[in-house]
């Protein structure tokens, strides 16, 4: 069996070193030699090969990393594994996971994302647990498409759809899914199915260009009586993110103007956080504000989705 093990940086591969964690150009190369120690039988049978086309800390990923991720994820799939395997920072891994499920396709060979909340080397560390399921995983061929391997603490390690990952939570390195929905889980080994479906979604042949690395899009939470962003020409969308309830502050006169000018630029708006038919009165209000609403799309899956067009 032949996996493609593509290592990007993050926290999985790096060291800490006096009161700070620092990328390490080893520490990749160091897990494989974990895994094959810690689980002989398994390794017994399957080759790696590696690639490294960027090596961040994902806080600094832009649109350019993104974009080398999305063409070694597709490339990868065209060339004949069994499976993909990206290591990844777990800061912005809600947004890697979307960039490589649309350079995939739903259905194509196993796209795996792992992460580790501490280095590898940390006893609290869930990287090697992450990094075994997702290869159990290919090799037992439990699905085709892109997915996320991570193990909570005091969990077991559960596979996630890649395009349903819930942002991270402040404080806490847990990792979550729409509605506590998921693919599967490991059990020591053992693979248990949920009943839950993963999303459709196609193969996206290319990405736009990023100057700069500037992917254009304006993000923003909603928060009582806040400044709003200035919105200029070259901004090409805006996500808002509402309040837990789906509401925003649709009465708030400064939130009214700077959607009033997205219109007048002809920028999209796009509201994440709400579903359609909720039935609060500021909700009604978004249609006619210009708001779209991307009904259950976590917010790092409608900025990738925005920035490649199929939303």
């Amino acid at each position: 069996m032949k996996i493609l093990v593509i290592f990007t940086g993050g926290t999985i591969g790096s060291e800490a070193s006096g009161e700070y964690i620092s990328i390490d150009g080893i520490k990749p190369y160091k897990l494989l030699h974990m895994y094959a120690d810690a689980y002989p039988d398994e390794a017994r049978d399957v080759r790696f090969d590696t690639e490294s086309p960027y090596t961040v800390l994902s806080e600094n990923a832009d649109g350019n990393t993104f974009k080398k991720l999305f063409d070694a994820v597709s490339q990868g799939v065209d060339a004949g594994y069994d499976g993909i395997i990206v290591t990844h920072g777990s800061d912005t891994l809600q947004y890697g996971a979307a960039a490589a499920a649309y350079a995939a396709g739903c259905d194509s060979i196993p796209v795996i994302m792992v992460a580790s909340n501490y280095v590898l080397e940390d006893e609290r560390s869930n990287g090697l647990v992450n990094f075994r399921s997702a290869v159990l995983f290919i090799k037992g061929r439990y699905g085709t498409g892109a997915y996320v391997a991570y193990a909570n603490r005091g969990g077991r390690c559960r596979i996630h759809c890649a395009l349903e990952l819930m942002p991270h939570g402040m404080f806490d390195d847990s990792l979550h899914s729409v509605n506590e929905e998921y693919y599967g889980e490991f059990d020591d080994g053992r693979f248990i199915r949920t009943n839950h479906a993963c999303p459709k979604y196609g193969r996206i042949q290319e990405t736009p260009e990023t100057p700069d690395g500037c992917i254009g899009i304006m993000c923003m939470s909603v928060h009582p009586g806040m400044v709003c962003p200035e919105i200029t020409d070259s901004v090409k969308a805006v996500i808002i993110e509402s309040y837990h309830s789906g509401t925003v502050c649709t009465d708030y006169r400064p939130f009214c103007e700077m959607l009033e000018k997205a219109a007048m630029l002809s920028i999209p708006v796009y509201l994440v956080g709400a579903y359609e038919g909720q039935d609060y009165e500021s909700c009604a209000a978004y249609k006619h504000m210009g708001i779209r609403v991307l009904s259950k799309i976590p917010q790092a899956v409608a900025y990738v989705g925005i920035w490649l067009g199929v939303i």
